[in-house]
């Protein structure tokens, strides 16, 4: 008898898979066989990849990266590098790319990004480099210094007075929605994902399993639309449930009543609401409130630092989300009824 062992060396023009067969009396030959002959593919493409165009290098571990990534990061990626790093390293070859070269880029992007995009920008780079030299020659340390970090925008008590009113006052839909995501903290894209089903009034507890966004249409012919709608996981692919407000409960129980679980909680419908025009909808609510202009992410902040510390537990971030919500309440309720006494929170 004899051992076999196969190589994937990609797919063939039918999309077949193509493989390298390799055969010994052994399992320890074998797979000795085997062993040597991936290192010989992975240095010969590293040789011939460390002489291409630094462009050229960027398209391919896109390509071959995609199918770990969710369109929305796929496409995130691609116009970050097309934007923002090839102006600057098109006719570059790889093997050019040294610190010296990295620390001038980022002399330009500090100047015009924030830390978020640089922190992508650092992501895109080093895969690249690892991916064609199978290690980095530079160090991905730029980063937006402290000082020039923008505040964190936060509904003030007196903002978030104003807006509960103007939702308590409305029995649509949206401001349904609005409530819940300055009750609960959750991104925008997934409230408008969210169904009925996804409200367990038993459990008492609001289910994220998916998220809504708008993306560019990667395999766009002449005809179709530039932009399709996408549901896919949470961020990071993580579901989760989060504790509902005693507040919301009888709310959320008149309405469910009136629609099938496959319908979506902001529409009514099988159709979703799409994030930018609860955007709209959004705008122009705080506008009638004579609120400043802010984005809907604004109804997260308050929630973002608690659940960003990891020494933080599942129990401290509930007690974060309910403290938030009993404020909101408790504010809502000195202006209906005079004002009320609301503990100190330090």
């Amino acid at each position: 008898g004899r051992w076999e062992a196969r190589v994937f060396l990609g797919k063939k023009a039918n999309g077949r898979p193509n493989f390298k067969y390799l055969y010994a009396s052994t399992y320890r030959e074998v797979l000795l066989q085997k062993n040597n002959y991936e290192k010989t593919i992975s240095l010969k493409n590293t040789q011939l990849l460390s002489n291409a165009l630094f462009s050229d290098a960027a398209y391919s571990w896109l390509l071959n990266s995609a199918r770990h990534w969710k369109p929305a990061t796929y496409m995130k990626y691609k116009n970050c590098l097309d934007k923002y790093i090839l102006p600057q390293w098109k006719k570059l070859y790889v093997r050019e790319i040294q610190q010296s070269t990295y620390d001038r880029l980022m002399e330009v992007l500090l100047q015009q990004l924030s830390g978020s995009s640089i922190q992508t920008i650092n992501t895109i780079i080093s895969g690249i480099l690892k991916y064609t030299l199978n290690y980095l020659p530079v160090k991905c340390t730029g980063k937006v210094s402290e000082h020039a970090k923008r505040p964190l925008d936060i509904l003030s008590d007196n903002e978030s007075c104003k807006l509960l009113t103007y939702l308590d006052s409305r029995n649509d839909l949206i401001s349904i929605g609005i409530r819940l995501a300055l009750f609960s903290g959750i991104r925008l894209g997934e409230l408008c994902a969210l169904t009925w089903a996804d409200v367990d009034l038993d459990e008492q507890v609001l289910h994220i399993r998916h998220t809504l966004q708008r993306i560019q249409n990667r395999n766009r012919l002449p005809e179709d639309s530039k932009t399709v709608l996408y549901i896919g996981s949470p961020k990071n692919k993580r579901e989760r449930s989060i504790p509902l407000h005693p507040q919301m409960i009888p709310i959320l129980e008149t309405y469910k009543s009136r629609y099938p679980a496959s319908y979506y909680l902001l529409s009514g419908t099988l159709s979703p609401v799409e994030p930018r025009k609860m955007t709209r909808h959004f705008k122009k609510i705080i506008k009638c409130c004579g609120i400043r202009d802010l984005h809907f992410h604004t109804l997260r902040h308050p929630y973002v630092k608690p659940t960003t510390k990891k020494f933080l537990s599942f129990f401290k971030f509930e007690m974060a989300i309910s403290l938030r919500a009993f404020l909101c309440f408790a504010l809502l309720l000195s202006i209906k009824e005079g004002p009320q006494f609301v503990p100190s929170i330090w």
